[in-house]
């Protein structure tokens, strides 16, 4: 055996080298042109070796003779024309495309593979196995084939598991098939960079054992399979050659990239409309709302494809204010249907529903209800499940499909499994023989139809499925993990699960936010469940997809408390950041649309040579830039984290930086995850958003992380059509030089409909001072005017500027109002700090009495019901607190809300005590607390008091000891209305202009003639500002 094994390794190298070679042409064989077709006559095995490309290779092994048809669902490439060298000897043949050379053994009939260096890839240890079997009415054959792997050589893939693997050596699966929370695809992903995919779509068992790593199948004309190349320096080379194998991935809507709202299930119109109205009063960002099954109506009307249920009567008015609202509407729908509904029929009559022997088979959900499954193999079933589709339910405006249950449903085991597999489908196979593809050709059939619907061609096809295959990514869909139940390894365990899914080539997958089973931990209100959901937030905003679903109870985020409590607060927290990515988000589904990238990327693959990252099963990369290591125990004070070597990394909520090569403890806090930013990384980060749709992107914040040179491309598109297709999109590249300290942009590539010309890039470069955290930079290194052409700026971190944004527009009669101080507009801003008890209001007087002690404990924020109500103007930079019985120090004083920004914990910059207004104790005089804001938050001309965050405004005095807390005024002044105040006169009236004024005095007194202009004046003794 050595011998024979040294003779074909010398064989490869022969070819490698080019030596005794010769040019060879493909030529037609039994299942498709192949550039080698031999005949093993032992065992009357003929194997077919077929270059796809150059490093894709397709083997077929069959008994010859046989007449069994390829029923191939999963591989689109057509085979193309490669330069493929041959060489013969007595032992072997060689064939060598440069890039793989492939060994075909004439004693064994035995394939292996090489790589350009001559290093065995991978072999076959023996021969094909192939066993006459009946496959229901045909002839067919057990198939399989084992192989033999290296010691210590790791494989990753075999689709989405449950069970927390992520190297898959020395694990069995027995006839894989698939279900509610498994997506089984076979293909195996090598730490050398190789990659199987094993093309057969029947009951798949896999085994990796003493006797080698084994794939058999239950039904097929013959092995077949496909080695795709790879590389040890790329680990993603090989998933890239998947996609180009099996279809690449469309752009999905930008709006599918914003936040979810689910519940299993809003049991009316009504409901589903107030779930978004609710977040829009509370302003917490939203792009899209789901509704569950039911909305047909009952069970025998299960999947009816339109609105029965009376309390959906007002669908349209639904759909259209859900549309009126700025948000869209995931619909759900199923594989199966109730014997009442119209499809049921249809399909009964067509011999379009799978069948158990003679009869309908309806062992599915819901069960005992004579629900069928549809056969979605049958080309003609499938047009009319969109006919049906299209006309009850798409066509009255629904934005995405949710088709759950859509491996589908099966509750049979057994021989009446079997029995069932037996039934003739309509491409004229068994069932059996094509049973894992059931999720790819029931999507691709809505997806097809969808770009085929000329009604929908300005709309991107958005799938939500439980279930998929190989090459499901070709239709856009997304995968969720199923009906997975809560716990803490239930959360661990969908790491490796997305991981898994992702490397098989679907990079589009999320999970039900919480589960959605809530199980022992019964769900909201429970403290532990209460954790994981903000934990499991957290992880899924760093997912394809970010979406909160669950059976029975609602986990929207007004269950979770409000402003100010943690949970609201963590949740609110995470789907801003989701929105502040939206660009960094957006421009990677561009990379994986166009370079064949993924979203959730494994530590192995991302960095192979380094050999620490090997097992890592609990952290990621999302993109290219983003290590993403989720919290996954409960009450965990801190996580190890570990940094690849070869690499600085950037705590993205510190700044600080560290090297790679090394593990790390992060604190982690309720709201905080670990996070951290590649060296060498470009983060655009963009302004505050409610919605996909509605976000203003000609302003952004490009976040540079220093420490190596870097490079990212910002992919622009109209956001909901196919015109990208056509061309119609922009890139502009950023490029960061480390040495030099500058950032060029380049010239804009490309338009669409709709592109603004001009924009705005301010330049941050991060560091523990400027940039770190979810929050804009309130001060930037550089502003760029953008207007498509290149530029070049040099940076000098030692120089910042504020950072001057405009997200909201001008004020208009929109029942906005310039902030003038009400007592009763303020409230405790934290119950630990000051109960709402203590606090008392005087309306009459106009002032605000806590009963509080301790350092910053008279705590106040604007009430957040008033988000929206109020603006100020951007040169009234200081906020002044006028109260009694508070220190006079300016350090016992802090803000941490301003105007919907966190700006961390601010003391007061300076404080004046005022003279009593009746000569009075001069102990009792009121103590001015002033904060210059200047550099706190982003502004434009006018600054609007919209929650962005926890709070508007919060902030904290210090008491004197023993006394209450009197606050006659909190307002926001200019300069020269902080003047005027400190001389004395307590009431400051603001307008935009003089005219109609009584009789006005500068503040000397003096009588001033004809209309004012700009300044601070008197008229009917109080001092007035006219802007």
């Amino acid at each position: 055996m050595k011998k024979r094994l040294f003779r074909l390794l010398s064989a490869a190298l022969t070819a490698v080298a080019g030596m005794a070679a010769v040019s060879v042409q493909a030529a037609p064989g039994r299942y498709g042109e192949a550039e080698l077709t031999e005949t093993l006559p032992e065992k009357n095995i003929v194997t077919e070796i077929a270059f796809f490309t150059e490093d894709i290779v397709n083997v077929r092994h069959y008994v010859a003779g046989t007449e069994i048809d390829k029923r191939d669902l999963v591989v689109t490439l057509r085979k193309q024309d490669v330069s493929v060298n041959r060489t013969d000897d007595d032992a072997a043949v060689t064939l060598s495309s440069g890039a793989v050379t492939v060994t075909y053994d004439k004693q064994t009939g035995c394939v292996a593979f090489f790589d350009p260096s001559g290093r065995q890839m991978i072999a076959e240890r023996s021969a094909a196995a192939l066993t006459a079997v009946k496959d229901g009415p045909f002839d067919s054959y057990r198939v399989g084939q084992t192989f033999k792997l290296e010691n210590g050589e790791r494989l990753y893939g075999l689709g989405q598991l449950q069970n927390g693997n992520w190297n898959q050596r020395g694990k069995t699966y027995n006839y894989m098939i698939e279900g509610n929370t498994s997506v089984w695809i076979p293909y195996v992903h090598s730490s050398k960079g190789y990659a199987i995919f094993w093309d057969n779509a029947a009951p798949t068992t896999y085994k990796d054992n003493a006797a080698g790593m084994s794939f058999e199948s239950a039904a097929g004309y013959g092995v077949d399979y496909f080695y795709l190349g790879g590389s040890s320096s790329d680990g993603q080379e090989a998933t890239r050659n998947m996609r180009w194998l099996t279809g690449q991935v469309p752009m999905i809507p930008l709006w599918a990239y914003g936040f979810f709202q689910s519940k299993e299930r809003y049991e009316s119109a009504d409901e589903t409309m107030g779930v978004v109205k609710r977040y829009r009063e509370l302003n917490v960002p939203l792009d899209c709302v789901v509704q569950d099954w039911q909305y047909w109506g009952t069970n025998s009307w299960w999947n009816a494809m339109e609105f029965r249920n009376p309390k959906f009567k007002n669908y349209q008015q639904m759909i259209d204010s859900v549309h009126a609202m700025d948000a869209h509407l995931l619909i759900s729908v199923w594989a199966n249907f109730g014997p009442q509904t119209a499809p049921y029929k249809y399909f009964k009559e067509h011999n379009q529903l799978m069948k158990q022997g003679d009869n309908i088979m309806t062992d599915t959900y819901p069960s005992n209800e004579g629900v069928a499954i549809y056969d979605a193999y049958s080309e003609d079933a499938r047009n009319n499940y969109w006919r049906f589709f299209y006309d009850g339910v798409v066509s009255k405006g629904v934005d995405a499909y949710w088709m759950d249950s859509s491996e589908p449903d099966h509750y049979q085991g057994g021989e009446a499994m079997e029995e069932t597999f037996d039934f003739v489908t309509g491409m004229g196979c068994t069932w059996r023989s094509v049973r894992n593809a059931f999720p790819l050709v029931h999507v691709g059939g809505v997806y097809d139809h969808h770009r085929a619907e000329t009604s929908l061609s300005g709309k991107r096809c958005m799938i939500l499925t439980r279930s998929g295959y190989a090459g499901l990514q070709r239709y856009g869909a997304n995968t969720w993990s199923g009906d997975v139940t809560a716990s803490w390894q239930t959360l661990s365990n969908q790491i490796a699960a997305a991981l898994s899914y992702s490397v098989c080539g679907n990079p589009n997958w999320n999970s039900d936010i919480g589960a959605f089973f809530n199980g022992d931990l019964k769900g909201p209100g429970n403290d532990e469940y209460n954790e994981l959901y903000a934990r499991w937030f957290q992880f899924a905003t760093f997912c394809p997809m970010m979406r909160s679903h669950g059976a029975g109870t609602d986990k929207a985020i007004y269950v979770w408390g409000k402003q100010g409590t943690p949970f609201y607060d963590n949740e609110e927290r995470y789907i801003r950041m989701r929105y502040a990515l939206l660009p960094y988000i957006y421009s990677t589904a561009w990379s994986v649309h166009s370079d064949g990238s993924s979203f959730m990327n494994p530590m192995q693959l991302m960095f192979p040579g380094d050999a620490a990252t090997e097992l890592l099963k609990d952290q990621y990369m999302f993109g290219n830039s983003l290590l993403v290591a989720p919290v996954l125990k409960y009450k965990a004070a801190n996580r190890s984290v570990y940094l690849p070597a070869g690499h600085r990394w950037t705590d993205f909520w510190t700044g600080e930086q560290t090297d790679g090569g090394q593990k790390v403890t992060k604190e982690t806090e309720l709201q905080t995850l670990p996070l951290y930013v590649r060296a060498g990384s470009i983060l655009p980060y963009a302004l505050p958003a409610q919605t996909a749709k509605t976000a203003n992107w000609d302003t952004l914040q490009i976040r540079i992380y220093p420490g190596a040179d870097a490079t990212f491309t910002l992919y622009e598109d109209e956001g909901d059509s196919y015109r990208y297709e056509q061309g119609q999109y922009s890139t502009i590249t950023f490029t960061w030089d480390d040495a030099s300290g500058s950032i060029t942009v380049g010239a804009r590539d490309g338009s669409f409909a709709g592109m603004k010309d001009k924009r705005i890039f301010d330049i941050v470069v991060v560091d523990g001072n400027t940039g770190a955290g979810d929050g804009l930079s309130p001060r930037i290194h550089k502003r760029i005017e953008y207007d498509g052409t290149a530029q070049t700026v040099t940076v000098n971190t030692a120089e910042t500027m504020p950072a001057e944004y405009a997200p909201w527009p001008e004020p208009a009669d929109d029942g906005t109002s310039l902030y003038t101080f009400t007592a009763k507009d303020w409230m405790t801003g934290d119950e630990g700090r000051v109960s709402q008890r203590n606090i008392s209001y005087d309306e009459t007087a106009n002032t605000i009495t806590l009963k509080a002690s301790g350092a910053q404990n008279a705590a106040l924020q604007l009430k957040t019901a008033l988000s929206g109500r109020y603006y100020i103007m951007n040169d009234q930079h200081y906020l002044c607190v006028r109260a009694k019985g508070v220190s006079a120090a300016a350090e016992d004083h802090h803000l941490w809300f301003l105007a919907g920004q966190h700006v961390g914990t601010i003391p007061a910059t300076r404080t004046v005590t005022l003279p009593s207004s009746d000569g009075g104790d001069p102990a009792d005089a009121e103590v001015l607390v002033i904060w210059d804001t200047a550099d706190l938050i982003y502004k434009g001309n006018i600054i609007y008091f919209n929650l962005s965050g926890s709070f508007i405004t919060c902030f904290g005095l210090t008491p004197d000891a023993g006394r209450q807390v009197v606050v006659s005024d909190i307002n926001h002044y200019t300069e020269a209305g902080l003047e005027a105040i400190t001389t004395g006169i307590k009431d400051i009236a603001y307008t935009r202009d003089g005219n109609n004024a009584s009789t006005v005095y500068d503040l000397q007194g003096r009588m001033v003639n004809g209309t004012p202009g700009r300044g601070v004046y008197i008229r009917n003794g109080k001092k007035f500002v006219i802007r």
